[in-house]
């Protein structure tokens, strides 16, 4: 073995990871648009070809620790020549990471080489590039009501939130999952029970690996230790699945819901009769601060209902 090779090539392998993760992060944080989401798309290739690259590299160096490798992969010792066998897999002979850098045929016994390493593919990263496509999907396709949770309105939802080691949580507007994943986060003993009326977001959060025990939140019914939601706001139908939600409560639990800021401002019947309904229920809410929403396309004014359900006493 010599031991020199291998650790340069170890090295030049890992020398991928900061630039790997940065294109991972591509317009991470910001609202997603069609040209955005375009170069998400390319900057996860990008990605994806230097993380074959960095394969190749190891199983070089795998090769070396086994003993001096034919003459054909002992001769490979640039990042430019490992990037060029990954563009001979794909199928794109000229790709390297460095603009312009035409380096030429490469072996095709090294080539071969290169298709036997990465023959198997890679599961974990197909699978989420299937993902990241179908959430891109969705987020452009305007979905009535659907403006995924904020992590920074998730930390004010589930600021004062405890629950039992496996607790059952119901998020019944599940959307892309933002809001069930927040609480997995920070829950990971409870069971999420999610709903979900669309189509496309329910195989998005099947492929998430969540839980969907129905459709429609509103004729679900079950017994939960916390129900937290991001309900959509047309037609006042936010106030609607809130007093639905809190049926499925059990006595001790909490409720935590996103409302719409003209619940408590409309003077209509509908909106006088949950503010009413909220009082004798020791609800409370917290104004979100304005533009909350703003990274989900939205700058609608929103509040935060806090609702713990009395424990039934009996006399």
């Amino acid at each position: 073995m010599n031991k020199k090779t291998v650790i340069k090539l170890r090295k030049m392998a890992d020398s991928y990871d900061k630039k790997i993760s940065a294109k991972r992060a591509t317009n991470s944080g910001l609202a997603l648009t069609p040209r955005r989401a375009k170069q998400i798309e390319v900057a996860n290739k990008d990605a994806d070809r230097m993380e074959d690259a960095k394969r190749l590299i190891h199983a070089l160096a795998d090769e070396w620790e086994l003993g001096e490798p034919l003459s054909y992969l002992a001769d490979l010792k640039y990042k430019k020549t490992f990037e060029a066998l990954v563009s001979g897999v794909r199928g794109n002979r000229y790709w390297t990471m460095d603009a312009g850098n035409d380096i030429g045929d490469t072996s095709e016994f090294a080539l071969e080489w290169a298709k036997q390493v990465l023959a198997n593919g890679n599961t974990d990263r197909d699978t989420a590039t299937k993902l990241r496509q179908l959430e891109q999907h969705v987020r452009l396709a305007n979905i009535e009501g659907f403006y995924p949770t904020p992590k920074e309105v998730q930390d004010i939802m589930m600021l004062t939130l405890s629950v039992t080691d496996n607790a059952i949580i119901w998020e019944p507007n599940a959307g892309a999952g933002d809001l069930a994943q927040g609480i997995k986060e920070r829950f990971p003993t409870a069971m999420i029970d999610c709903c979900e009326v669309n189509y496309s977001l329910r195989n998005l959060l099947k492929l998430k690996g969540f839980r969907l025990v129905g459709d429609d939140m509103l004729v679900h019914e079950g017994e939960y230790d916390a129900i937290v939601m991001n309900p959509p706001f047309e037609r006042g139908m936010d106030m609607t699945m809130v007093r639905h939600a809190y049926d499925q409560l059990k006595a001790g639990g909490k409720l935590i819901s996103v409302l719409s800021e003209g619940v408590f401002s409309r003077q209509d019947n509908k909106s006088k009769q949950f503010r009413e309904w909220l009082e004798t229920v020791n609800g409370y809410s917290v104004k979100l601060p304005e533009k909350s929403f703003a990274s989900s396309g939205t700058n609608v004014s929103a509040r935060v209902v806090f609702i713990e359900k009395l424990s039934i006493v009996s006399s």
